[in-house]
């Protein structure tokens, strides 16, 4: 039992076990099959779907969650100054390219109130530098406003997808429960302080963002 060094770095033995995941698929067809249903698993379970058993129920699931997809995304294009049929537009297409490359059952994709949030401030930042520039200008805050939410999202989704390319999935075993359920509550609170103004239909107020965001506060309790 005595110990001997590795013939190879270990670098490089990491790195063949990062190729092989990529050239694999490629050494039998059944291995190409396999990846192929991996990336795209519809095409494993839809041919064995009961549509006599299941269909009705996932109908009547399916429209429950439809319906209340609609004022949610309404709500979520409101938090980002956007267009309300943007917020449509993320509640229909991401479940439908879910239902094709996704494999949880239960899972409800759309977007996120913190991440709606975050972009509803960096369209705020852009229309005050659109108002500084002067009216001259031939399009409108709201136009501007939905341009900066492309950009966040294609800036967005090319880092998951480079995240995901690169197996950086195992950064999330790090997060414990104490900083996932801190985040949640977190931000759930911030959410539901940014809308205290439109439920007391209180207007006129600084707009601030980052630590600006404590003054805000306090000036909207002194107005409350």
């Amino acid at each position: 039992f005595t110990y001997s060094a590795p013939k190879e770095s270990l670098s490089r033995l990491r790195l063949k076990k990062s190729l092989s995941r990529y050239y694999q698929p490629c050494l039998s067809v059944s291995a190409f099959i396999d990846a192929v249903i991996g990336f795209v698993p519809i095409i494993g379970w839809l041919p064995k779907y009961s549509f006599r058993e299941n269909l009705t129920a996932d109908v009547v699931g399916g429209l429950t969650v439809g319906i209340m997809h609609v004022p949610q995304g309404i709500a979520y294009a409101s938090l980002a100054r956007v267009n309300p049929v943007v917020g449509l537009y993320t509640s229909f297409f991401p479940p439908l390219l879910y239902m094709v490359f996704g494999t949880s059952r239960h899972n409800s994709v759309g977007t996120f109130a913190v991440v709606s949030l975050m972009t509803g401030l960096a369209a705020d930042r852009l229309a005050r530098e659109y108002k500084s520039q002067g009216p001259s200008l031939n399009r409108t805050l709201l136009e501007a406003a939905n341009d900066e939410t492309g950009i966040d999202f294609l800036t967005l989704s090319s880092t998951e997808i480079l995240m995901g390319l690169l197996h950086l999935e195992f950064i999330a075993t790090y997060f414990s429960d104490q900083l996932v359920s801190g985040f949640s509550t977190g931000a759930s609170m911030h959410v539901f302080v940014s809308q205290l103004k439109d439920i007391f239909s209180i207007h006129g107020l600084p707009k601030r963002s980052g630590f600006g965001q404590l003054f805000l506060k306090a000036t909207l309790g002194k107005t409350i």
